[in-house]
Order: C-alpha cells, then sequence, then structure tokens
C-alpha cells in the first residue's frame, strides 16, 4: 500500500477514535447534574441530535481493521499473526478489564463478579476487541472461500444478516428466560453477526483498494451528501421515537456508518491529511481507546473538587482534549516497561524503518 493510501486508512483511523471520545464525553455531559436539565431547548436538541449521529466510531473500526488484514494477507496470515495480537491487543484487553473492574469494585466478590463481566462477557467499553477477535479467526477460517466469492452478492447477504440480527434487539420486547433482559440490552453487543456486514464490505474493500478508492474518487461528489440524508433519517427516527435505542447496533446505523465511511474516505482521498497530529492520534488510537473512559471520569471529579464551572461545550472540549492526552501520555509511559505493551498495547514508531522486511511491515501496519 502506497503513503498515500495509507494516509486516508490512517486518517480514518483517527477519526474514529476522536469520534469515540467526543461521543462518550458528550454521553456523560449530558448526564452530569451540572447540566442535565439546564441547557435550552434549542442547545438540548442539537447536543443530542449530534451525539446519536456519532455512534459509528466502533463500526469504523471494525471495517478499517479488516481492510487492512484482507489486503496485507491476500495469500493468508502469518504464523505470527495470532501470537502478536493476543500478546498486543487482547492482553491489553483483559489488563483494562482487570483495572477497570478494581477501580469500581468495593468488595472481593464486587471485583470477582466485576472482572468475569468485563474480560469474558465484554462489559465494558473495550468489547470491541471480543469483536475483532471473532473476525480475525472468521477471516482465518473463511478467507479462501470469500476470496472466491462475487462480492455482490455476499456483502448483500451480510447485510440482511446483520439487519436481521439487530432487528431483533432493537423491535422485539426480550422474552422470559435468564438472563434475557441483560441480553437485550447489552450482550447482544459483542456476537458477530450485528457486525458482520461491516467486517464483509471492509474485506472485499481490501482486496481491492486500488479500483475501491478510484471508484471514491470519482463519485466524491454524491458521497459527501450522503451521510446528511442518513442522518435526517436517523434523527427522524429517534425524535419521534420509532427507533429510541442509544448505541451503534441500531438498524438505521448500518446505513448511516456506510454513508459517514463513504463520505470521510473520499474526502481523505480528494485532501490527504497528513498533519502530525492525525498521525499520532492513530498511533496511539488503542491506548486512548482502552484510557479514555478512566480519565474522562478523573477530569469530571477533578473539575468538581476544584469547584470549575465551564460552558457545556467548553466542557465537553476539555474533557476530549485532556482524556485523549493524559491516555496517550500513559501509553507512551507503559511502553516504557518492559512488559508495558502487553498492559495496554503497542506503541508503533512514527514511520515503518526501510529496513524492516515486508512481513514486518505488514505485522506492523495492519494492527
Amino acid at each position: 500500500m502506497s503513503k498515500a493510501h495509507f494516509s486516508e486508512l490512517t486518517f480514518i483511523r483517527a477519526f474514529a477514535c476522536i469520534t469515540i471520545v467526543t461521543l462518550h464525553t458528550v454521553e456523560r455531559a449530558l448526564e452530569h447534574p451540572e447540566y442535565k436539565g439546564t441547557l435550552g431547548q434549542y442547545a438540548q436538541w442539537g447536543w443530542e441530535s449530534a451525539y446519536m449521529l456519532m455512534f459509528y466510531g466502533t463500526p469504523l473500526f471494525i471495517f478499517l481493521s479488516e481492510v487492512l488484514i484482507a489486503y496485507f494477507y491476500k495469500n493468508g496470515l502469518p504464523a505470527s499473526f495470532f501470537p502478536k495480537r493476543l500478546k498486543y491487543i487482547f492482553l491489553p484487553f483483559v489488563f483494562m478489564a482487570f483495572y477497570y473492574a478494581a477501580t469500581k469494585a468495593d468488595s472481593w466478590l464486587d471485583f470477582t463478579e466485576r472482572f468475569f463481566m468485563h474480560a469474558v462477557i465484554g462489559d465494558y467499553h473495550g468489547y470491541f476487541v471480543l469483536i475483532i477477535f471473532q473476525f480475525y479467526l472468521l477471516h482465518w477460517l473463511g478467507h479462501r472461500w470469500l476470496a472466491k466469492q462475487a462480492p455482490g452478492p455476499v456483502i448483500f447477504t451480510s447485510l440482511l444478516i446483520t439487519v436481521a440480527y439487530l432487528s431483533v434487539f432493537n423491535f422485539i420486547p426480550a422474552p422470559s428466560f435468564p438472563f434475557s433482559d441483560y441480553v437485550w440490552e447489552r450482550y447482544y453487543w459483542v456476537p458477530f453477526p450485528g457486525w458482520l456486514f461491516y467486517f464483509v464490505t471492509g474485506y472485499y474493500v481490501g482486496r481491492s483498494y486500488p479500483a475501491c478508492r478510484q471508484w471514491l474518487k470519482a463519485h466524491r461528489a454524491s458521497l459527501y451528501w450522503l451521510p446528511l440524508l442518513t442522518s435526517v433519517i436517523v434523527l427522524a427516527l429517534y425524535w419521534n421515537e420509532w427507533l429510541t435505542i442509544l448505541s451503534s447496533k441500531r438498524v438505521d446505523l448500518v446505513l448511516h456508518t456506510s454513508a459517514v465511511l463513504g463520505a470521510v474516505l473520499a474526502f481523505a482521498i480528494r485532501f490527504p491529511v497528513n498533519h502530525t497530529w492525525v498521525q499520532t492520534v492513530s498511533r496511539y488510537s488503542f491506548g486512548i481507546y482502552l484510557w479514555h473512559m478512566y480519565y474522562l471520569f478523573a477530569l469530571k471529579n477533578v473539575l468538581g473538587v476544584l469547584s470549575i464551572e465551564l460552558p457545556f461545550s467548553i466542557y465537553v472540549v476539555t474533557l476530549v482534549g485532556g482524556s485523549t492526552v493524559l491516555s496517550m501520555l500513559t501509553m507512551r509511559l507503559l511502553n516504557r516497561l518492559p512488559f508495558g505493551a502487553a498492559l495496554t498495547g503497542l506503541l508503533k514508531p512514527a514511520s515503518v524503518p526501510k529496513a524492516k522486511t515486508s512481513l514486518e511491515q505488514k505485522e506492523r501496519l495492519s494492527t
């Protein structure tokens, strides 16, 4: 993949990362006692609407992950693929499950229950890792079959599966069986059918990325408008109370995420963004993803203790910037320890040295 091609995917990773941090910040700001019920009618509507439209972050990460894997490993995954990801992705996920359980628990039993829910069930914001490992396995098992199929029918079938799966939990009440309420409220987020469309689309885009890139360039004018249309659909469903679920696991978010992805990719191709901050956020994205929730909580408490009152928008910007920078610093500091990368993810170098072999380059760029 050329540097030009990789720069736009680097932008997508940074964009998705900051979107997730902003989404969680706005969510907590809207629930903050200082602001809840005190914003003006139009301000409340505007922030809630913005919040509703930012749920595309996690699907973008799933799509991007598979694009890179399908592009770099057309002939199969190397022997180092799973060991490296277990060490630098899954172990940090387990460590953060431990950390968040420890910071929330008020007894040993409470900690044990929380750690099990976090690490095994995926009941914390790191659940994305459990999803992505399902797709690592699915790619390993099915890439030869996918490569032989025509993309259109497979993508359409995956869309039907994803929409049907999400529709069950979006529109059908929870039945009466043990833990059904929890499954309907949260656990349905984790199984792969709810994300299959992003994986399959990512696979075929990665397999033919240069051709897809040319298509995006040719249709960019139309693609720029699509997020406006899908935003209207999402907001109409939400504000008319036809679909009130607040998560990326809404049926309409499949369409909205696809529109946002197409528009942002087309924009990044037309106007390559190679700023240092984009590359930096992309490099630190996994650490930001794991740590930002802790720092959102910490910064909120610090502002409360210091009795610092900020306008809503300044509060959001402060927490987004502060939690992002502190997460990056934490990842950097931990990576200085011999075992630190296994706790918070591997911090990639700013650029891939020319001396690296082709396989080493693939391993760095695709994680």
